[in-house]
């Protein structure tokens, strides 16, 4: 997650123009209220693989669900009611048929949670979650999306928690960094306070950070770093929004804080964004149907929103 993300800046749609292919929505803001955990963090032994019998379930499930798969692709991602259902009862079924492997439990629990919340079903993708860390307690995809869950629900503090015990839990997990630097990016508007046990894990890979704003940055730029390794259409997503939240951070700070260089790097960080859009990977792949966006459509239209917002050219 994938998992959705809780996205920012729909504000900026009042101020610049927005793609006629893509409507936005106000996002859900995750603030957390206390300083986090002083524990420390550790980066956790390497997972192990799957059983070549796990693997080989997976990959008949996916093949049974191939045409259904097929069928949301070609609606935008719109999932039906049935279809999420079905989904649901073949991973659910997957991971009864492998109980005595933890592993598989947890991924085929956590596919049938993001199953049921396609469709909005909530609670039963909450319980799907849950199954999966019984099975896995660090499993950090459905650590996640629980913090999602629970940043929906405006239960802030929790949502915090959540993103704190996935980050402990696999410090590399993109969708994690992403979460966390949106959290940090809307703290470093008021108290712009570090959590301790972030501090100390930075410091450990020799960076110091001070802020809410230096975590923000930290977090973003491993995003970016990997992510501009990947070579799928979801790497490339997320690339997109690292790149639009941390031109918001730097522009956000020069307006707050009178930084003249700060804009200087917002307006660098806008121009190697729009060299993303001509990537092979990603050109031609977006806004092809407006009545049907999908996340790297909604990627590309906050970009082009902070583009308007930060003019790119320098005179």
């Amino acid at each position: 997650m994938r998992a959705r993300n809780p996205m920012l800046i729909a504000a900026l749609a009042a101020l610049v123009t927005i793609p006629a292919c893509v409507r936005t929505s106000e996002p859900q803001v995750v603030k957390p209220r206390t300083d986090g955990p002083r524990r420390a963090i550790k980066r956790p032994p390497p997972e192990r693989p799957l059983s070549r019998r796990a693997k080989q379930a997976f990959r008949k499930v996916r093949a049974d669900l191939r045409r259904t798969l097929a069928e949301v692709s070609k609606r935008g991602g719109r999932w039906k009611p049935a279809e999420c259902a079905k989904v649901a009862r073949a991973f659910g079924r997957l991971a009864r048929e492998n109980a005595r492997e933890a592993r598989a439990v947890a991924q085929a629990q956590f596919n049938r949670g993001v199953a049921w919340s396609r469709c909005g079903e909530h609670k039963r993708a909450r319980a799907a979650y849950e199954a999966s860390l019984k099975a896995v307690r660090t499993y950090a995809p459905a650590l996640v999306n629980l913090a999602q869950l629970d940043a929906r629900a405006g239960r802030r503090a929790a949502a915090f928690a959540g993103f704190m015990k996935a980050f402990r839990a696999d410090p590399d997990n993109l969708d994690v960094n992403y979460n966390l630097a949106v959290v940090f990016q809307r703290r470093a508007r008021g108290r712009d306070v570090a959590p301790p046990a972030l501090v100390k894990y930075w410091e450990g890979l020799r960076f110091k950070p001070e802020s809410a704003f230096d975590l923000a940055e930290l977090h973003l730029r491993m995003v970016m770093a990997r992510a501009s390794a990947g070579k799928t259409l979801r790497h490339a997503t997320l690339n997109l929004k690292a790149y639009s939240l941390l031109a918001l951070l730097y522009f956000e700070r020069s307006t707050r804080r009178k930084h003249a260089s700060k804009l200087m790097l917002a307006k660098l960080v806008l121009k190697e964004a729009l060299k993303v859009l001509e990537r092979p990977d990603v050109k031609g792949r977006f806004c092809r149907s407006p009545a049907r966006p999908r996340p790297v459509d909604r990627a590309v239209a906050v970009l082009r929103n902070i583009t308007g917002l930060i003019p790119v050219s320098y005179t």
